[in-house]
């Protein structure tokens, strides 16, 4: 985990990254954020199941 001090300046450069970048107005970063990372963990899923999926299975000897 990162210290408190790294947390807020990289929340801070995220917050600066949406509404620079992206032209988002500061009160939807909040929203924005939580829809970035919900996609992001439904890829995981989707990476965690098609990795178990194609997982070598050991057959008793």
């Amino acid at each position: 985990m990162l210290p408190d001090s790294n947390s807020q300046g990289l929340k801070n450069l995220a917050k600066r990254y949406f509404i620079d970048e992206l032209g988002l107005p500061p009160e939807a970063v909040s929203e924005a954020s939580q829809n970035l990372i919900g996609a992001f963990e439904v890829l995981l899923k989707i990476d965690e199941r098609i990795k178990k999926s194609h997982a070598p299975t050991t057959q008793p000897l």
